[in-house]
C-alpha cells in the first residue's frame, strides 16, 4: 500500500488523531460536497486495498496448503493410501538418505580393501628392495672371491684347470703375488712408453683400483 496517496497521507502522519479527523469531517463549517467526495474516495480505496489484501491472502493460503494436498502414493515403507505432498517429499528424502548411507558404506569397504592391498603392495615392494640389495652385495662378495682366486692361482699360469689345486699353500700364494707384481710392472713400463699427456691406460687403472679394494681382505 503506497503512502504517496494525498488522501491517505494524513493517516500515516505520526501525530494523526482519529477524533480530530472525525471532528473536522463533521464540522458544520466544512463543505458537505467536499466531505462526501472525500468519504467516497476513502471508501473506494479501502475496497481496492481490501480486495488486494484478500487476493494476496488467498494466494498465500493456497501455497501453504499445497504440501498438504492428498496424493495417491505407495511409499517404500508405507501402505497404499492417500498421503500429502509433504509426506511424499519426506518419504522420498528418507529413501534417498538410506540409499546414500548404503553407497557410503560400500565406498568405505572398498577404501578399506584398497588400504589392505596397498599395505601388502608396500610390504612386497620393500621385500623386493631388500632382496635386490642382498643379491647385489652377494654378487660383490662373489666378485671378490673370483678376484682373490685369480690372484692366488697367478703362479699356475699355463696349467690346466684340473691341475690347479683347490688348496693353495702360502709359498704358492707368495709366488702368485710376485708374478702379479712383475706383470703389473711390465704393464706400467709399456703404458709409459705408449701413453701421452692426453691418453691413459684405463684398463690398467681399473685393475689397480680393483686390487686396492681388495687390500682390507689381506689385513684380516
Amino acid at each position: 500500500m503506497s503512502t504517496d496517496d494525498e488522501i491517505l497521507e494524513m493517516f500515516f502522519d505520526e501525530q494523526f488523531m482519529p477524533l480530530a479527523y472525525l471532528d473536522l469531517l463533521l464540522s458544520p463549517d466544512g463543505p458537505l460536497g467536499e466531505t462526501h467526495s472525500m468519504s467516497s474516495s476513502l471508501l473506494s480505496r479501502l475496497d481496492l486495498y481490501t480486495d488486494r489484501l484478500t487476493s494476496q491472502l488467498e494466494s498465500t493460503v493456497h501455497n501453504l496448503r499445497k504440501p498438504t494436498e492428498l496424493l495417491s502414493y505407495t511409499g517404500v515403507h508405507t501402505d497404499l493410501g492417500d498421503t500429502t505432498k509433504l509426506q511424499y517429499y519426506l518419504d522420498t528424502l528418507s529413501n534417498s538418505v538410506k540409499d546414500l548411507k548404503g553407497d557410503i558404506e560400500t565406498v568405505n569397504v572398498q577404501l578399506s580393501n584398497l588400504k589392505v592391498e596397498n599395505a601388502e603392495s608396500i610390504r612386497t615392494t620393500e621385500a623386493l628392495h631388500d632382496l635386490n640389495l642382498v643379491k647385489s652385495r652377494l654378487l660383490q662378495v662373489s666378485k671378490c672371491f673370483e678376484d682373490l682366486r685369480a690372484i692366488a692361482i697367478a703362479s699356475f699360469e699355463g696349467v690346466g684347470k684340473d691341475e690347479i689345486p683347490q688348496i693353495i699353500s702360502s709359498n704358492e700364494f707368495k709366488r702368485s703375488l710376485k708374478q702379479l707384481q712383475d706383470l703389473l710392472c711390465t704393464e706400467f713400463e709399456e703404458s709409459l712408453s705408449r701413453e701421452s699427456s692426453q691418453s691413459r691406460n684405463e684398463d690398467l687403472l681399473r685393475k689397480l683400483k680393483n686390487y686396492e679394494d681388495l687390500r682390507p681382505t689381506f689385513k684380516t
